[in-house]
């Protein structure tokens, strides 16, 4: 028998999609449907609702969100294909062209340059509030998307051909596609008995702002240790698109521009009890044990906004679909921080869904309809499970206390170092400039239209 509240059709709200998570991957996957239905006739009638259950207008808070986003290139194509990225622009984007990664365990160490792939930055660390923010924008002025929030998500019903969604409201919701993109606790994988695969990675990510002596650089600055590795990223306080140039770091000068490079975005990762000692320390206290973890790389760390921690699993479902069901994002993987993919993985999964979706109806087929939500799955799961298998290697890697391991991983960094075409291999596919892309991720020249 139906939990649902007796309703009449007519009464109903009906939808040919509902994305059930309004965050950036959700947004975004909602923003690339409206973009494509703005150039198909096939699509103009599309109706997409985005269910969200928090408040989605809060005031604007003060200060920098302490979570933050490593954007890469081609992430930052897709966003620019939705008219996203001039509005984040706007508010506050921080370009990076180096990352320099180190071993506090010996002499290893590793430099990336963006000049060295022919680019001007290697990506762009943005606050993740500013990239919900401008992709809520874009959705609003699209007239195939509604907004649904704040609106609970209670009850999921399989009625076949459509999915059936109760709302705390008492308001029933009826779509031909369900897509989760609600995180890594995600309501949907769970109330469909989605298979999930966790894996605990036994360490706590601390993340909060600083503000550091010396110039960051406009460089990612990470150091592994044998409990996890620290990253800081940098961040341009000015609220201004801050344009890499002028005197280049380490020339003896200083100007303007360099003395508004000292924030960076902490993230920490340790073991959950260190996390939890570091966590009750005093900020002066926390400030200085930083600055020794970090060797002094920055100088003095000079001050401190409010600290988070969350622990770091591994999660990935077996199937990325169900009938006339979908997971995107979190709600389908998570994967460790260290190298800055979670967000980029996420906005992936979005373009090829959002592909996907749009061959469908343009060859008059439900957005729903299992063939394509197969080619979907088959496309992303690979690229995902790749970049999980690598960022579990390092954890493991980089936590080793045998000696021989320590020291083999030092002289492996330094070789790699000094090979360019490897480490530029490396580079070019972590910032989306090769493999399989979606249209909406490649250069406007490789695509000409978004579909």
């Amino acid at each position: 028998m139906s939990l649902f509240y007796e309703q009449d059709t007519k009464d109903a709200l009906n939808f040919d999609i509902v994305i059930v998570g309004g965050g950036m991957v959700g947004a975004c996957l909602a923003a690339l449907l409206g973009e494509a239905a703005k150039t198909s006739s096939k699509l103009a009638a599309l109706k997409v609702g985005v269910l969200e259950n928090s408040v989605l207008d809060a005031p604007w808070q003060a200060g920098f969100d302490p979570r933050v986003s490593a954007i890469t290139v081609a992430s930052q194509r897709v966003l620019e294909n939705v008219g996203a990225w001039p509005l984040m622009v706007s508010h506050r984007v921080s370009p990076f062209r180096k990352m320099d990664v180190w071993d506090a365990e010996g002499t290893g160490s590793i430099q990336f340059y963006a000049e060295d792939l022919g680019e001007t930055r290697l990506g762009h660390i943005v606050e993740n509030r500013v990239i919900q923010k401008a992709l809520l924008e874009c959705c609003r002025h699209y007239p195939q998307i509604e907004i649904l929030s704040p609106e609970q998500l209670v009850k999921i019903e399989k009625t076949t051909p459509d999915v059936s969604l109760l709302l705390g409201s008492h308001r029933t919701v009826r779509t031909k596609l369900l897509v989760g993109a609600d995180g890594a606790n995600s309501f949907v994988r769970d109330q469909l008995r989605f298979s999930l695969q966790v894996s605990d990675y036994h360490q706590s990510a601390i993340v909060t702002t600083i503000k550091t002596e010396k110039s960051h650089e406009a460089t990612a600055w990470q150091r592994f240790t044998p409990t996890g590795p620290i990253a800081f990223l940098p961040l341009s306080d000015d609220g201004r698109y801050d344009q890499i140039g002028g005197d280049q770091p380490g020339d003896g000068k200083t100007n303007e521009k360099d003395n508004r490079q000292h924030y960076c975005s902490l993230v920490w990762s340790t073991s959950p009890a260190e996390s939890r000692d570091l966590l009750a320390l005093t900020d002066e206290a926390f400030s200085q044990k930083l600055t020794q973890a970090f060797e002094g790389r920055l100088g003095q760390v000079e001050w401190c906004d409010k600290r988070f921690s969350y622990p770091l699993k591994q999660r990935h479902v077996s199937n990325y679909i169900q009938d006339n069901v979908a997971l995107i994002g979190d709600a389908a993987h998570t994967i460790h921080p260290l190298a800055g993919q979670g967000v980029n993985l996420g906005f992936m999964d979005a373009a090829v869904l959002a592909e996907e979706i749009c061959q469908a109806m343009e060859a008059g087929l439900s957005p729903g309809i299992h063939g394509f939500l197969r080619r979907f799955e088959r496309r992303r799961k690979g690229p995902n499970l790749a970049m999980m298998t690598a960022m579990g290697g390092f954890k493991q890697l980089f936590s080793a206390e045998d000696l021989s391991i320590r020291m083999l991983r030092n002289t492996g960094m330094s070789l790699m170092n000094q090979a360019s075409p490897i480490k530029n291999h490396i580079m070019a596919q972590a910032m989306g400039l090769s493999g399989d892309l979606p249209l909406s991720a490649k250069p406007k020249l490789e695509s000409d239209l978004l579909y």
